[in-house]
């Protein structure tokens, strides 16, 4: 299987389709668009990082994660590549270390 090719924003923003970057890898949406089951909200994501907005509304291990990889045209010049799955791995630690830290300055840790 032939390497996809790096963008940097800045080429990305020459492009003349409806893009986004999801954990550093980028998606060409606009055929998708029109179809999308959560309506316009995926407008949003249009030209952005869009990992958190995704991971907001989205398992990565659903059928979204899945279907996004049909999209794939290449990744993120100088940026570490994530799976989704990865980066919400991370989010779900940092949302736990959070309330702990939350809860024992509650109690008077």
């Amino acid at each position: 299987m032939a390497s996809l090719p790096e963008f940097t924003k800045a080429e990305l923003y020459e492009k003349p389709f409806p893009w986004t970057i999801i954990g550093g890898q980028v998606y060409a949406i606009g055929s998708f668009l029109h179809s999308h089951p959560g309506g316009l909200l995926i407008r949003r994501a249009i030209g952005e990082e869009a990992t958190e907005l995704f991971l907001s509304h989205h398992s990565p291990f659903s059928v979204a994660g899945q279907t996004l990889e049909g999209f794939k045209i290449g990744t993120l010049a100088k940026h570490q590549v994530t799976s989704v799955q990865e980066v919400h791995g991370r989010s779900c630690s940092l949302e736990i270390i959070a309330r702990q830290i939350s809860q024992n300055l509650k109690v008077g840790f």
